[in-house]
C-alpha cells in the first residue's frame, strides 16, 4: 500500500489522489511528472519506488486502449484478494 505521491500540478484540486479503478482509462488526478519523467510512490511498510513513464500523458485521457502506466498505477494502488 502507498501513502505518498506527488501530484501534477495540473491536476491539484483538493487534497486528495484519486485512482479510478475502472475497466477504462480515466484518471481524475496525475502523478507529477518532473523527477526525470518518473513519479515517485512511498509505501507503507518504508520503501519507495520511483516509475517511469513508458506513454505520453496524454494517453492516460483518450478512453481507448489501456495504457502502461495507467495500469500499473491501478496495481500499484491496489492488492490482490
Amino acid at each position: 500500500m502507498w501513502y505518498l505521491i506527488d501530484e501534477d500540478g495540473s491536476t491539484i484540486n483538493d487534497s486528495l489522489f484519486v485512482v479510478d479503478m475502472a475497466e477504462q482509462n480515466t484518471i481524475p488526478d496525475l502523478p507529477s511528472t518532473r523527477h526525470g519523467g518518473a513519479y515517485e510512490l512511498t509505501f507503507a511498510d518504508g520503501h519507495a519506488e520511483s516509475d517511469k513513464w513508458l506513454a505520453p500523458s496524454s494517453a492516460w485521457d483518450d478512453g481507448d486502449s489501456p495504457d502502461p502506466d495507467w495500469e500499473k498505477m491501478k496495481s500499484e494502488t491496489t492488492v490482490k484478494k
